[in-house]
C-alpha cells in the first residue's frame, strides 16, 4: 500500500526527481536495446511510449498541482526536439519512418494537464488511451497477417490495428467507468463507444505522429461534453438525444464527402468538430457553422457546372477543415468554460472570415479576366493566391453577409455589431488575399508554370516555404474575430 504521504506536498520535489530519472532511465535503456539489438526499433519505441505514457498518466494523482509535470513535460519536448534533429537517442528515434510523435506526446501532456488538471479522473483515462491502445494498435497492424491496409489521410493503417485501437480503448473506458466514473448504463454505453469512436477517428487521420498530440486532446473534450450532457439531462429520452444529434451531423456530412466537396479525412475532421459543437455550442453557434459548411458546400456544387477551373480550397482535408473552423471550434469551447457576451460575435466573425474567403474564391472561378494582385494589381493565373476579382469581392461580401443576417436573426443584437460582423469577415478575407500575395510561397518549374505548392523541378520564387495556402486560410479566421474584439472594444469606450 502506498503511504499518503507520497500524495502530499511535502513530498513534491522528491516525486519531481523520481518522475524525471523514470524518463531518463526509460531513454537510457531504450537506446541500450537498440545498439544490442535486442528488439526492433518499432518494438522497442512502442515499450517506451506505453512506459512514459502509464508514469505521465497517473501524475494527477502524484503531484499535488500541474506546474511540475507541466515542467517535466516542457523539458522533454526540448529534449526530444533536439535529439531529433541530432539523431540521439537512437531507441525511440530509429524507426524507418518519419515521426514527431515522440515530440506530440510530451506536448498533448502539456496541454491536457494545463486545461483539464481538475478533471483528473478524465485526464487520466485520455493519457491512458494514447499510453495503451496506440501501442497496442501499432503492435498488431505491424504484424504480417494484418495485410489490409487503408488511408484516411496520410499514415497507412490496417484493418487490425484499428480494430484493436477501437477494441482496447473501450475496455480501458469500461474499467474506468468501473473503478472511476460509475455511469449509469445508459451514460455509461454512451460515454464508452462515443469517446472510444472519436479516439479512434483522431488515430487514424494522422501525420507522423499528429495522433499522439490528436487523441488526447479529442478524447478528453469529448468525454467531458459527454459528461456535463449527463448532468444537464436527466432523463433517458433526453440523454438519447446525444447520439442521435451526433448520428444525424455523421449522415448530413456525408452529402458534402459525396459531391467531393470533402476528402475522407476531411469528413472525419468536420465530424469531430460536429461533436464538439453539439457537446459544447449552443444552437446559435451550430446554425452558423452549419450555413458555412451547408451553403459552401452547395455553392461549389452549382460552381462546378459553369466553370473547369479547380478551387485549391475544393475537396478539403483534415488540414483544410481545421484552418478554416478550428477557430470556431476554440471560440465555441472556450465560451464554455468562459462565458462572455461578447464571444458569440467573436464566434460570428471567424464564421464570417472563412465564409467569406470560401466564396471569392468560388465566385472568383467565373470571372473571365484574369484576377489582380491586391498589392500591385498585376495579372496574374487563376487559382494563385493574392488575386481577386470584381465577382469575387462580390462574393466574399455576400458570404460574410449571410452570417451577419443568421447573427441578426437568431440573437438579439445591435446592427451595428451585426455591420462589424459583417465586414470585419470581409477585411479578413481580404488580409488573406494580402499574406496570399506578399508571405506564401511560390514556386516556378522548370517549363515555367508558377504553382503553390513545393515540387522537386520546382524553385521557391516568392514568400516562404512554412506559409501555405492553409497556413493564410488559418489567419484569415483569426483575423476576423481579432478585428470584432478590437470593434467592440473601440465601441465601449
Amino acid at each position: 500500500m502506498i503511504s499518503n504521504a507520497w500524495f502530499s506536498t511535502e513530498y513534491e520535489q522528491y516525486k519531481f526527481l523520481a518522475f524525471i530519472l523514470f524518463i531518463i532511465f526509460s531513454l537510457i535503456v531504450s537506446n541500450y536495446v537498440h545498439k544490442k539489438g535486442l528488439l526492433y526499433p518499432e518494438d522497442n519505441r512502442r515499450l517506451v511510449h506505453a512506459a512514459v505514457g502509464l508514469t505521465m498518466s497517473f501524475s494527477t494523482i502524484v503531484f499535488s498541482s500541474k506546474f511540475s509535470p507541466s515542467f517535466i513535460a516542457i523539458a522533454f519536448i526540448f529534449l526530444n526536439i533536439i535529439a531529433f534533429k541530432s539523431k540521439v537517442l537512437s531507441g525511440i528515434h530509429s524507426q524507418k519512418r518519419k515521426s514527431y510523435g515522440t515530440i506530440y506526446f510530451p506536448l498533448s501532456f502539456l496541454i491536457v494537464s494545463y486545461f483539464f488538471w481538475e478533471k483528473n479522473q478524465f485526464l487520466i483515462l485520455s493519457l491512458l488511451i494514447l499510453a495503451i491502445s496506440d501501442p497496442v494498435a501499432a503492435q498488431i497492424g505491424s504484424r504480417k497477417s494484418s495485410t489490409k491496409k487503408f488511408k484516411v489521410w496520410y499514415d497507412y493503417k490496417t484493418v487490425n490495428g484499428t480494430v484493436a485501437f477501437f477494441t482496447s480503448s473501450i475496455l480501458i473506458l469500461i474499467i474506468g467507468n468501473i473503478f472511476i466514473l460509475e455511469y449509469k448504463l445508459i451514460d455509461s454505453i454512451s460515454f464508452i463507444l462515443i469517446t472510444a469512436i472519436f479516439a479512434t477517428i483522431s488515430e487514424i487521420t494522422s501525420k507522423k505522429g499528429t495522433d499522439n498530440l490528436s487523441i488526447p486532446i479529442i478524447s478528453i473534450l469529448i468525454m467531458i461534453g459527454l459528461n456535463d450532457q449527463f448532468l444537464i439531462h436527466q432523463e433517458v429520452i433526453d440523454k438519447l438525444y446525444i447520439p442521435l444529434k451526433l448520428i444525424a451531423i455523421t449522415f448530413i456530412l456525408f452529402i458534402p464527402y459525396r459531391i467531393k466537396v470533402l476528402s475522407i479525412s476531411g469528413y472525419f475532421s468536420s465530424i469531430t468538430m460536429g461533436a464538439l459543437i453539439i457537446l459544447f455550442g449552443n444552437t446559435v453557434q451550430f446554425i452558423l457553422i452549419a450555413l458555412f459548411f451547408v451553403l459552401s458546400s452547395f455553392l461549389n456544387l452549382i460552381i462546378k457546372k459553369y466553370t473547369l477551373r479547380k478551387s485549391k480550397n475544393s475537396h478539403r482535408n483534415i488540414l483544410q477543415v481545421i484552418c478554416n473552423g478550428g477557430v470556431a471550434i476554440c471560440i465555441c469551447i472556450y465560451e464554455y468554460f468562459n462565458p462572455n457576451p461578447i464571444n458569440i460575435y467573436l464566434y460570428a466573425a471567424t464564421v464570417a472570415a472563412a465564409m467569406s474567403d470560401t466564396w471569392a474564391t468560388e465566385f472568383g472561378k467565373l470571372s473571365e479576366s484574369k484576377p489582380i494582385l491586391i498589392t500591385s494589381f498585376r495579372p496574374i493565373e487563376h487559382g494563385l493566391s493574392g488575386g481577386i476579382t470584381m465577382i469575387g469581392i462580390l462574393g466574399s461580401l455576400l458570404g460574410s453577409s449571410i452570417i451577419g443576417l443568421a447573427t441578426y436573426l437568431l440573437i438579439d443584437s445591435e446592427l451595428i455589431l451585426i455591420f462589424g460582423i459583417i465586414f470585419t469577415g470581409f477585411l479578413a478575407a481580404l488580409f488573406d488575399s494580402l499574406i496570399g500575395d506578399k508571405l506564401q510561397g511560390k514556386y516556378e518549374t522548370e517549363s515555367g508554370k508558377i504553382i503553390e505548392s513545393m515540387q522537386v523541378d520546382a524553385n521557391l520564387i516568392s514568400g516562404y516555404k512554412i506559409i501555405n495556402n492553409n497556413f493564410v486560410n488559418l489567419m484569415a479566421t483569426i483575423t476576423g474575430p481579432f478585428l470584432m474584439y478590437l470593434t467592440i472594444y473601440f465601441m465601449n469606450q
